[in-house]
């Protein structure tokens, strides 16, 4: 009886026991709202929060579908110390950071690249719907390094060809140019003295930005300043006949002659002024900015890239060149399955569509065939194929920020007559792989 006795002590204390940890568990508090950190330009936060905008805001109902998550912070900076911050960030054992933006130019073989987590298992396994016909090859190849996908392209400024309608109407041409020897020509043909004495340019561009204008140029012949696995291709045709037609148009008067000079905002002017013809640029600013209701040498169209008879069945509009901003992980985040949930919820449909009424320049091509896109652009239809077409200007090297002034030397070179434009292309190429050991000569 006293064993019976002792024994029954024990199973109930233990039965106490277990109640009373039952019981605690069940008081246990719910986990805490946690606050998911984004680091980007406030114009990032504009066009996803902006209530005020068509598209209103899309971070609110993303924050009440998800009831773990108590709010979304935006670190805000400029362009060179977001990639800083994100970078340190992602360098430490662990981070708050949920998600970053990224420059497509800026996910650097190596190192840097390894500090983002790849995104291709993310999308696999909790997949953004239409992925693959949304998103174009040239801006993924963009943001991926080592075979894997580092970014998802959120928002972007693609070119196209601007020409100049009243222009073209006075000069007899139907316009667009269809090849690059149309272009010359119709350059040609548009370089003239108006009769109110204005002097019109067949072609503006601008000395900063040599290097985006011919890169356009060689665009035109499927042409790169280095390839996506960073071989140097500048010595290839596309880009030495690029060079040549800087020269021609420069000796012709083609190109203002002050154009060593001729800064953005002067070009700007001119094609506000009804002084040139024909011109590489953003679409929305070739539509909006450049046309003016007070001159009426400003009837600015946008058009897809003159494209040589070798390539023009390959596109529909041309290997345009773009810059975007991508959505990225870092690789120590702690809560990655909230990070690619919100990046999956900003490149939804129904997101990328109200980002673009908030202004937000689209990288998803379903937003074009919208008609509430449609109604403000009615060049839709164009900027989709060029936004699946484009690609970047060159992609990511660790030496990326001080390749420009390079190339921009070596273009005023052949257009002054400095350099034979082929010669300029073969130093070009060296001085290039002597700044990175990363790019390799052809």
């Amino acid at each position: 009886m006293k064993r019976i006795a002792i024994l029954t002590l024990i199973l109930a204390i233990a039965g106490t026991i277990a109640f009373a940890s039952g019981t605690q568990e069940k008081a246990k508090p719910e986990m805490e709202p946690i606050t998911l950190d984004v680091i980007g330009h406030r114009v990032h936060r504009l066009v996803s929060t902006s209530a005020d905008g068509a598209g209103g805001d899309i971070v609110t109902p993303f924050i009440e579908a998800h009831p773990q998550i108590k709010e979304i912070t935006w670190n805000t900076l400029e362009i060179q110390p977001i990639h800083d911050r994100l970078f340190r960030e992602a360098s430490l054992p662990s981070t708050e950071v949920d998600v970053g933006f990224l420059l497509d130019n800026r996910a650097t073989p190596g190192r840097i690249a390894n500090l983002l987590e790849p995104l291709d298992e993310w999308q696999e396994k909790n997949p953004i719907e239409g992925f693959e016909a949304n998103f174009g090859a040239g801006m993924l190849a963009g943001v991926s390094a080592e075979g894997k996908m580092r970014g998802i392209p959120m928002r972007a400024a693609t070119h196209s060809l601007g020409w100049n309608k009243s222009i073209f109407d006075e000069r007899g041409l139907a316009g667009p140019p269809q090849t690059p020897e149309e272009f010359i020509d119709y350059g040609r043909k548009c370089s003239y003295t108006r009769s109110d004495g204005v002097k019109v340019y067949g072609y503006l561009a601008q000395s900063h930005y040599y290097t985006s204008g011919v890169n356009s140029l060689a665009r035109m012949r499927d042409g790169n300043y280095i390839s996506n696995d960073l071989v140097i291709t500048v010595t290839e045709e596309p880009m030495v006949k690029a060079f040549e037609m800087m020269k021609t148009m420069y000796e012709e008067g083609i190109l203002p002659k002050n154009i060593p000079s001729l800064q953005h905002a002067e070009k700007q002017r001119m094609a506000q002024q009804g002084q040139g013809a024909m011109t590489f640029d953003v679409h929305g600013k070739i539509f909006t900015t450049f046309r003016t209701e007070d001159n009426e040498y400003t009837d600015w169209q946008v058009a897809g890239y003159p494209l040589s008879k070798e390539i023009q069945d390959e596109y529909e509009f041309g290997p345009a060149q773009t810059a975007f901003w991508a959505l990225c992980i870092p690789k120590n985040a702690k809560r990655k399955d909230l990070s690619w949930e919100f990046i999956k919820h900003l490149s939804s449909a129904e997101s990328a569509l109200a980002m673009a009424l908030n202004g937000n320049g689209p990288t998803r091509g379903s937003v074009f065939t919208e008609p509430a896109f449609q109604e403000s652009v009615p060049y839709a239809e164009l900027v989709r194929l060029a936004t699946l077409e484009a690609r970047s200007q060159y992609p990511a090297f660790d030496k990326v920020g001080e390749v420009q002034p390079i190339i921009n030397e070596y273009i005023e070179r052949a257009m002054l007559g400095d350099m034979d434009p082929a010669e300029a292309c073969e130093k070009l190429a060296q001085e290039m792989a002597d700044l990175s050991d990363q790019l390799k000569l052809k």
